[in-house]
């Protein structure tokens, strides 16, 4: 610490009281004080100085700090104009790359739209072609079967006409049937009054176990009204489930099998008039009601028997449905339709050809369907297998018919 000037007078008055050699010393103490003094005064001033050259230093990088920072902020401010202006860049870039998309989707957009309505007017054109060839195509099928069905109607005419000629000569077969049976009784009632004699015995007795008696030739008549008046009923409603069923293979457009169909249909229209038309009917010269048995045959584990004339109605059955099953199985390959006999109308049916007379109604469709079954395969395959083909004449072969029917002689 600096000493003041009333100190050092204080020291030195005090000093030359207490003496010389004490001042004398004091005076070096003094000098040496005031040296240190000085040296003090020095590094004082020298301190100053040292701190006025810190201050101006430090002023004067404050004064580089602030000119570094006034740069820096310029710096800064150029850089941040610098990114704005770059953002302001890229935003109008971005701006137009946006605008440009935004055109070109449109232009797409546009040419997606003309496109879809080239492909809707495409569309809308094929669809009206379409049902342009469609209206032609069931106008050329309502025109096929228009035409289909002025055939079945002259055909059916001419069917009936024949119908009326076969009734006419099966009336004039029975008619002479019955000329030779009682020609026959009278060749009997003769030789009875001769002698009777061992051959002429034999005979008669031949003659008698062939003739059914008059009590059983009556309960096969009954039985044959009976079935007559069941047969006429089932034909009608037969008919009315025919039709359903030819509209429906109409809708799904299996024309050859609807055609066929349509042809079976008249058939049974064609035998349920006849039946009904036919006046009433001489059983006792029919030589079917007082011939005796002669075939025996088997159905579901039963036996049967009839005479000739069942036998060849059983027959007329399996040929009648070897004919239909043909005719059916080539339709249904003409349609491309799977093969399936059990299908086919004519199957279930199995009516066609039976008038009713000489064997059960069952017996029939059993037989009519084992013709049918066969002739479907050869129509389907259109390979003969179980039949024949001559010229248009269908009818299967005699070896099948005689397995089928197995016919046993009782006689």
């Amino acid at each position: 610490m600096k000493a003041s000037p009333g100190r050092i007078l204080f020291i030195l008055g005090m000093t030359a009281a207490l003496g010389a050699p004490v001042r004398a010393q004091e005076q070096g103490q003094d000098e040496k004080k005031q040296q240190k003094q000085q040296e003090r005064e020095q590094r004082a001033q020298q301190q100053g100085a040292n701190q006025k050259a810190k201050q101006a230093e430090r002023q004067a990088a404050r004064e580089q700090a602030g000119q570094q920072q006034q740069e820096n902020q310029k710096a800064r401010q150029a850089e941040r104009a610098q990114r704005v202006d770059q953002q302001q860049a890229n935003q109008q870039a971005q701006q137009a790359e946006r605008q440009a998309a935004r055109e070109q989707a449109g232009q797409q957009q546009q040419e997606n739209q003309k496109a879809r309505q080239a492909e809707r007017t495409q569309r809308v054109d094929q669809q009206q072609a379409n049902q342009q060839a469609q209206q032609a195509e069931r106008q050329r099928q309502r025109a096929d079967l228009e035409a289909q069905r002025q055939q079945d109607a002259r055909s059916r005419g001419e069917r009936v006409q024949q119908q009326q000629v076969q009734q006419q000569q099966a009336a004039q077969q029975q008619k002479l049937a019955a000329e030779k049976a009682a020609r026959q009784q009278e060749q009997v009632y003769q030789q009875q009054q001769q002698p009777y004699g061992q051959q002429q015995a034999q005979q008669q007795m031949a003659n008698r176990d062939a003739r059914l008696s008059a009590v059983r030739q009556g309960q096969l008549i009954k039985e044959q009204q009976l079935r007559n008046v069941q047969y006429k009923t089932l034909l009608q409603r037969q008919e009315l489930a025919a039709q359903q069923r030819a509209d429906m293979l109409q809708q799904a457009n299996r024309l050859a099998q609807y055609r066929y169909q349509q042809r079976y249909l008249a058939r049974l229209r064609d035998q349920r008039l006849a039946l009904a038309n036919a006046g009433a009917y001489n059983y006792s010269s029919d030589p079917y009601y007082y011939t005796a048995p002669s075939y025996s045959y088997s159905r579901a584990g039963r036996s049967y028997q009839t005479n000739q004339y069942g036998a060849n109605l059983l027959r007329q059955a399996v040929n009648n449905g070897y004919e239909e099953g043909v005719r059916a199985g080539e339709a249904d390959r003409q349609d491309g339709y799977r093969g399936d006999y059990r299908s086919s109308y004519a199957y279930q049916d199995a009516n066609y050809g039976y008038n009713g007379m000489y064997v059960g109604q069952t017996d029939y469709n059993y037989y009519f369907r084992e013709g049918f079954q066969r002739g479907y395969e050869d129509g389907y395959n259109s390979s003969y297998r179980y039949g024949s083909n001559n010229n248009g004449t269908l009818g299967i072969l005699a070896t099948v018919l005689s397995t089928i029917l197995n016919l046993q002689n009782l006689r």
